[in-house]
């Protein structure tokens, strides 16, 4: 009889945190966990119109827990954006305040 046995690596779920949110400056901290077996970790920003604002790409491989940084333009005035982040067919998306 064979066990289909799990490793741990594949037992942990992604997870996406923004930091600082709310955002003060023109930076975006993004924490990717469980990401460490994708090959390219792909970030959009959109107003809440949809329109895309910036895009972005990130090759975390091999670390579990990956801090990437998105600049964001000097233009962009206070409100709500939408960071959609995309790992192959997952899509993650998630909120930031811009004050």
């Amino acid at each position: 009889m064979r066990y289909n046995r799990t490793s741990a690596s594949q037992e942990v779920a992604q997870q996406v945190l923004l930091f600082p949110n709310p955002l003060e400056t023109r930076t975006l901290g993004i924490r990717l966990e469980g990401f460490h077996e994708a090959a390219k970790v792909s970030f959009q920003l959109f107003d809440m119109t949809g329109r895309k604002i910036v895009t972005s790409e990130a090759f975390p491989t091999g670390k579990r827990i990956s801090d990437e940084f998105l600049d964001l333009p000097s233009q962009l005035s206070s409100g709500l954006y939408i960071v959609k982040i995309t790992d192959g067919n997952k899509v993650f998306n998630k909120r930031i305040i811009l004050k």
